[in-house]
């Protein structure tokens, strides 16, 4: 028994090595998402029906900027840049139009109401996004002027 420990020895301290780097950044990962998961929630509210039908006509730097946008308004000064950013990249990787869907403004409103926060997001990041009135390079501005627009 002594033996087959001495040989096993080497190899559970090389797993060891290699399993730690792993789960040490698949921990880190879990708590950046765990932080920006609210917005993102919150952000596929507005942008399902936004991307649903609107998509057509946008580029992807539009998609990119009105998602930026939805971001950094709902983040409402929370997160850094950086944590919007990382926030961008994880709505893009999960997006998908199957569930988005049926999704509209329409229906946005009809369970929100005219009123809510989210309803008055989409039509103002509509507006932006298709005038381009604001440059994705402020979009920490963009995001204040249009929360400053819909409270």
């Amino acid at each position: 028994m002594a033996g087959l420990l001495a040989l096993a020895e080497p190899l559970l301290i090389g797993v060891g090595v290699i399993a730690l780097p792993i789960g040490g950044n698949a921990l880190i990962r879990y708590l950046k998402v765990r932080k920006v998961l609210p917005v993102i929630r919150r952000a596929f509210t507005v942008l399902d029906p936004l991307l649903n039908e609107h998509i057509s006509g946008y580029s992807g730097s539009d998609v990119r900027f009105a998602m930026e946008l939805v971001t950094g308004v709902l983040a409402d000064g929370a997160l850094s840049r950086e944590e919007i950013e990382f926030a961008v990249r994880e709505i893009e990787s999960r997006y998908a139009p199957s569930r988005a869907a049926g999704k509209t403004s329409e229906t946005l409103t009809q369970a929100l109401g005219p009123e809510s926060e989210e309803a008055k997001l989409l039509s103002a990041v509509l507006a932006v996004v298709q005038k381009r009135e604001l440059l994705p390079k402020g979009i920490l501005e963009a995001a204040r002027n249009i929360s400053l627009k819909i409270s």
